[in-house]
């Protein structure tokens, strides 16, 4: 068994200081990042989604939004690009082929996947895992777990302290 990496946590009290999160943590990405998203549905992962986007120079007036049934959307920050990948309605990795996963990984972007843990075989490797777990009708811990230097280093740059 694989030893999970040692975890990073914190608690946000409203979707507020979730879009905060993910924002701070836009400011702090790099070309290239592979971020993924877990959790159950309505956990904050498009509303941390939306925080990274803004941290990235999307601006305001652009919406972001699920790509539940999209599966990619795309928005272009004031460096990189953000590609919000959804994998929720996809029955296998090989799908991802379909909807160009390989090469949107390959550009030296930032992807941000959704039901990353959808599949037990991944088509990828993600720099940071980014679980979100609800804890009240507002509430949610959020687990921050680096799986490469790329990874270790965004948190870093972020002053994120171990749990």
């Amino acid at each position: 068994m694989m030893e999970m990496p040692a975890g990073f946590g914190i608690h946000t009290k409203s979707v507020y200081e979730t879009i905060e999160l993910g924002e701070k943590i836009g400011t702090a990405v790099v070309p290239g990042t592979i971020i993924a998203l877990t959790g159950d549905l309505g956990s904050g992962k498009t509303a941390f989604a939306r925080g990274l986007a803004r941290g990235m120079g999307v601006p305001e007036t652009c919406p972001v939004t699920s790509p539940s049934y999209t599966l990619v959307n795309q928005y272009d920050g004031a460096l990189m690009t953000l590609y919000h990948i959804d994998l929720y309605r996809l029955s296998c990795p090989e799908d991802t082929v379909d909807i160009g996963m390989e090469e949107i990984l390959s550009m030296d972007q930032v992807a941000a996947i959704e039901w990353a843990d959808r599949f037990s075989v991944k088509p990828w490797d993600e720099d940071i895992e980014i679980a979100f777990e609800i804890t009240g009708e507002n509430s949610r811990r959020i687990m921050l777990r680096p799986y490469t230097e790329r990874g270790y280093a965004l948190l870093n740059r972020i002053g994120m302290e171990k749990e």
